[in-house]
């Protein structure tokens, strides 16, 4: 019996796990993104061009003589400026028409008619529920706002 225990536990020493439970392997190129950083480094590149561009430029330009010296341009006149005129008045007056119209027509709702209708259905309301009938809010009609 003992040999037996003896060549189980060299058995149970001998055996592998069944399950893998080591770390993942690492893959560099997963999470270092050489590609992003080298679209970086090119932007960075060109920035730093057109910066040096830009220096170079406003230098020259501080270094010239003469630059207010000279008569200030007279600012070319619109070619359409008469026409964007009348075009403007024109829907100015159609604006203009268009309100009046629309002021002296006569409302198609009668708003009075409609806070009488309301108020006869709460009452209505209030004789066919088993409980009282209380709205919500419970507003000052037009009529008694003097409107």
């Amino acid at each position: 019996i003992n040999a037996e225990y003896n060549q189980h536990r060299q058995r149970l020493a001998n055996i592998k796990p069944a399950v893998d439970n080591k770390a993942p392997p690492v893959y560099p190129h997963l999470y270092q993104k050489l590609k992003k950083a080298q679209l970086e480094e090119e932007r960075c590149t060109e920035i730093e061009r057109d910066n040096r561009t830009l220096v170079k430029r406003m230098n020259d330009i501080m270094h010239r003589t003469g630059i207010d010296n000279s008569e200030p341009h007279e600012k070319a006149a619109s070619l359409n400026k008469e026409l964007r005129k009348e075009e403007l008045s024109r829907i100015t007056r159609e604006n203009h028409a268009l309100l009046k119209r629309l002021q002296e027509r006569q409302p198609t709702y009668n708003h009075l008619q409609w806070e009488q209708d309301r108020e006869r259905n709460e009452e209505m309301c209030d004789r066919l529920c088993r409980h009282p009938y209380k709205p919500a809010n419970k507003s000052p009609t037009r009529a008694q706002q003097g409107m």
